[in-house]
């Protein structure tokens, strides 16, 4: 799997977005933020399943399961594209003012050995692949596994509604493989991790929870 951690080599934290990135982010994740999971859940079941809606907007297990076993940013990016798609068909963005703020969440495709803790720890918000649910994927991000590296590491950027932090948080925790994490447990530039960099934090978090 390509996109499996690298052995404790200094990297540089996750850039900035680019401005098309940006507008893209801003704009899928207004369907999501001040949404409660209930709400998408019910909006977006069955994405990445085969074919559950009885048409091809709906059936993106082929593509998940091709981006799962070789992730590269242009096919991440691709899938995501699709899974926003797919979203906007069914959801309208609103936004419920009694919820508490939501949170954001990384996951990095291809890492996975389907163990099932993550799942189990989440209550199922986290499948046994360690995946978040595709409804809430928003942006494909990618920085390179090692200085002048032509090889890139690439993460999904990922919306966490307020009633489902504690059980993302604890998916989090017990993902054996690094998978997962909780933007504010990935912050910082430390040598061998590295995180995400002051200015896509920033970006991230400018469009509130």
């Amino acid at each position: 799997m390509a996109n499996l951690l690298p052995r404790d080599q200094p990297r540089e934290p996750f850039a900035a977005l680019s401005a098309e990135q940006r507008a893209r982010f801003e704009q899928r994740a207004h369907f999501l933020v001040g949404q409660s999971w209930e709400t998408v859940a019910r909006h977006t079941e069955g994405l990445g399943d085969s074919n559950p809606s009885g048409d091809s907007d709906g059936d993106l297990a082929l593509e998940l399961e091709e981006l799962e076993a070789a992730p590269s940013f242009s096919a991440c990016q691709a899938f995501v594209d699709r899974v926003d798609a797919v979203r906007r068909g069914s959801l309208e963005p609103t936004v419920d003012p009694s919820l508490p703020p939501g949170d954001w969440l990384l996951y990095w495709p291809g890492r996975s050995i389907s163990s099932g803790e993550a799942e189990i720890a989440s209550r199922g918000f986290f499948d046994v692949q360690d995946r978040p649910p595709l409804g809430l994927w928003l942006e494909a991000i990618a920085r390179a596994r090692a200085p002048r590296s032509r090889e890139f590491e690439v993460a999904v950027l990922c919306y966490v509604p307020a009633d489902v932090l504690e059980r993302a948080n604890a998916g989090c925790r017990l993902c054996p493989t690094g998978g997962l994490a909780m933007l504010e447990d990935f912050e910082g530039s430390g040598q061998g991790r590295g995180g995400v960099s002051d200015a896509l934090n920033a970006q991230v978090r400018a469009l509130g929870h």
